[in-house]
């Protein structure tokens, strides 16, 4: 998963030809750090569903898990994004701040 949110980052870059300055870089830490926060909670809920009934298919667990997270994750997904939307409507002169303004607040474009 990872790899594949690096990927909508350097898309994001590339389509909406913004500059790869100083705030792409910590841009991969907050994109990583949402990824494996994201995985995290889906995998506490499937291993505790798998204990509860240890017999069902591993899809169906996983669906079960991924839709009991799914609003917990978007909500800390859309309140990153929206928390740095200032920086991306009057900050063009920052570098660092907008930088990893825009990338933050493509993260739910790339997510969902």
């Amino acid at each position: 998963m990872i790899p594949l949110s690096f990927t909508g980052i350097f898309l994001t870059f590339c389509w909406l030809d913004f500059p790869f300055d100083q705030g792409g870089y910590p841009s991969f830490l907050r994109v990583s750090s949402l990824t494996v926060n994201s995985l995290i909670l889906i995998v506490n809920d499937f291993n505790g569903f798998r204990k509860k009934a240890p017999h069902p298919s591993g899809l169906d667990l996983y669906l079960k898990a991924f839709y009991h997270e799914i609003t917990p994750i978007f909500l800390s997904i859309v309140s990153t994004a929206l928390g740095l939307l200032p920086f991306t409507m009057y900050g063009q002169q920052e570098a660092f701040w907008f930088s990893l303004a825009v990338i933050t607040f493509m993260i739910p474009v790339f997510f969902l």
